[in-house]
């Protein structure tokens, strides 16, 4: 892999922890308001 791959490819996986850690949050509210919602 070159340096430029690389480094793509590690920010895609801090992107993707990311959004997985926002992804998270949004289900545990969403269980959490579940009820209040429907």
């Amino acid at each position: 892999m070159t340096k430029i791959g690389a480094s793509l490819f590690e920010e895609g996986v801090e992107k993707g922890k990311r959004e997985g850690e926002r992804e998270f949050e949004i289900r545990l509210l969403s269980k959490r308001f579940g009820n209040q919602l429907t």
